[in-house]
């Protein structure tokens, strides 16, 4: 059996049992990271059913995660960058939190969706917010052996009407 864990902290879960000792090959594709930790047991027969000490336990972390986010987007639904989101593709993201902000304070968007996709209505009101320039802060959780670690983004966006 084939045993993984996410963290350095665990726990561990089965996430493949070989059926024949000729099978020695895995690729893990279940997330959008590497960063994680296995190790395997062996079992003599199904008639015993005895189960080795686990092997070695093999840990590896993401690298540097990718996340970019642009300066300037124009929601007036020609189709052509309708809606904000990062830079594409990202990498090594669990989650964010992220926060739009007008000129007077006021937030008028926030998700926790790494895709972000703002289309350019104010949240609380409904209604699409008017042209202008508007500023984010975004907390962005990497994903990494010892957990989510988050790094701090913010900057402006301009928001363009033109049709």
């Amino acid at each position: 059996q084939l045993y993984y864990s996410p963290t350095l902290a665990g726990p561990f879960e089965i996430i493949k049992t070989f059926n024949s000792d000729l099978d020695t090959f895995y690729l893990d594709q279940s997330t959008n990271s590497i960063a994680g930790c296995y190790y395997v047991t062996a079992s003599d027969s199904v008639q015993y059913n005895n189960i080795s000490l686990a092997s070695n336990t093999v840990c590896v972390d993401n690298c540097a995660p990718e996340y970019t986010l642009p300066n300037v987007f124009s929601p007036n639904g020609d189709s052509a960058n309708d809606t904000y989101h990062p830079l594409l593709p990202y990498k090594f993201i669990s989650h964010v939190d992220f926060r739009v902000f007008n000129r007077w304070g006021d937030q008028v968007f926030f998700t926790e969706d790494p895709m972000i996709m703002w289309n350019g209505t104010d949240q609380k009101k409904n209604e699409p917010v008017t042209e202008g320039v508007y500023f984010y802060v975004c907390k962005v959780y990497a994903i990494k052996l010892d957990g989510a670690e988050p790094f701090d983004l913010q900057g402006f966006i301009h928001l363009i009407n033109d049709k």
